[in-house]
Formats: C-alpha cells, structure tokens, sequence
C-alpha cells in the first residue's frame, strides 16, 4: 500500500484563498495536528478548531489525530492534565457548533520512546481497509498459540498495522519493537538476500528462508516470537508464561498458517 506524508508548517493558514483547500484535503485520510505541550498551545488549539470545523463542513472521512508533543520532560499527572484540557477545549467548539461524533483522537507523543510511533501506528491502522480481517487472524493465532499479544510490524517503520484486539500492557509495544530491532540488526549481517532471485538457487518464496526468532527475558519474565511474514511485514508475539519448549511445534504450525492468511488477505484486495 502506498502512503504519502505531507509536513506543512503549523503557522499557515490553509484557509487563505491563496491555497487550494481541495487539492490538500480531498484526498486526505488523516490530519495530524501537532502541539508543543511544553509551550503555550491556546492558539494551536484555535487553529486547530477552525480546521476541523472546515474539515467536518466538507470533507468529513478525514480523521483528525492530535498529538499533544514533547511531553517526555513532564509528570504523568501533568501530561493527562494538559492533554485533558486540550481535548475539552476542542470538545466544547464542536459543541458549540452541534458536531457529535466527528472523528478526533488524541495522542501523547515523544521522539525519546515508542510512544510517536505507537500514535503513528494507531493513526495508519485507520487507513488500511483489511484491518478487520488483519484483527481477526491475529486473535485467532493469540488463542491457538498460547499468545498474550501479538503485532503484525512493517520492518521498515517500526510501525505495527494491526494487532489482536486483546489489552495491549504497559511497555509492551516498546519491547516488541526493540525485539524486531535487534533482529533485523542481525539479519543485516547474517540474513538471506531479498532481492532478485540468483539464477540456479532456489526462490527466496519466505519459507524455510524467513527470520525467526525468540527471546526468553530471563526468569519469569515474558518470551517473546518473532517470525519474518515477508520482505515487508514481521509478527512479534508475546508468549504465555504457561508456554512451554514442546509447544513450539504448535507454534509454528499455527503462526505458517496465519503467514498465509496475511498473504491472501492482501492478495483478494
């Protein structure tokens, strides 16, 4: 699938008649609008109301992400408190205006962990129209397979398009991510080649060739399974404690089935 990511600056009016409002946001799926919480976001947040107030007047498909930024240097209390008023502040306009329901998430970001792109994760997983039947295959490999959690990552990004609808725990995105890290770290060295098949050996068709992996983090802590779906996409799972060694035929078994399924999901779109 093909995304494309425009970065304009925030100080613009795009209202202005200079610019052309369809040629930006009719073929928009989803609006990030950044705030600084460390700084003075009163007018971030008006400007950010009057283009959600066009955006729902014309072009009301496009989801509006807020990612309340920066806020790694303050208290858990103080960056629920700020992203709490930011969200009211944005909750009252749309009252005032009598829009109910439009499609406006908020986010708390940093660059210094996960969390930009667990926020990135959750904007694109809106975008992509197998996410049901992405869902759906990851919870039925979590129940067959002994899982406590599983995301399905572009490799490339770190970004996770889609996961099985269980309670995601604290850290647990961060972990798996930091594990796909490391095993890509590893592949680079001693990995196949994914490029273009070399004539005489055999096609590199992501069977017996796909990375694999797994990561006990020491006693009583979590194991964590990676499996290389394709070039592109890689399953990272955190397994039950109650999982063990003779298990792991099981496992695989189940996760080769469910490498299938990704295949043909994107194949029948």
């Amino acid at each position: 699938m093909d995304f494309q990511v425009w970065d304009f600056p925030g100080h613009i009016n795009y209202l202005e008649p200079d610019y052309d409002t369809d040629s930006l946001f009719a073929g928009l799926g989803a609006l990030v609008w950044v705030i600084d919480g460390q700084d003075n976001y009163s007018d971030a947040v008006d400007r950010l109301n009057t283009i959600i107030l066009m955006l729902y007047e014309r072009y009301r498909k496009v989801n509006i992400e807020v990612f309340v930024h920066k806020v790694d240097c303050l208290a858990p209390e103080d960056r629920d408190e700020i992203t709490q008023r930011i969200q009211q502040k944005v909750l009252d306009e749309l009252s005032d205006h009598n829009i109910e329901n439009a499609p406006v998430s908020f986010h708390q970001t940093s660059i210094y962990d996960y969390s930009v792109y667990e926020a990135f994760s959750k904007v694109l997983q809106k975008l992509i129209p197998q996410l049901s039947a992405l869902e759906a295959l990851l919870n039925g490999l979590c129940a067959r397979s002994m899982m406590d959690k599983a995301y399905l990552f572009d490799v490339a990004t770190k970004i996770y398009i889609a996961a099985d609808t269980s309670p995601a725990g604290s850290g647990n995105y961060g972990m798996c991510a930091d594990w796909l890290d490391l095993m890509v770290d590893i592949g680079e060295i001693y990995g196949y080649d994914h490029g273009d098949q070399v004539e005489g050996e055999p096609p590199h068709d992501g069977g017996d060739q796909s990375a694999e992996g797994l990561l006990n983090m020491g006693e009583g802590g979590p194991v964590l399974y990676l499996r290389e779906v394709d070039r592109y996409l890689a399953l990272v799972a955190i397994l039950n404690k109650d999982s063990r060694e003779d298990d792991q035929a099981a496992v695989n078994f189940n996760v080769n089935r469910f490498q299938e399924g990704v295949k043909q999901v994107f194949e029948q779109n």
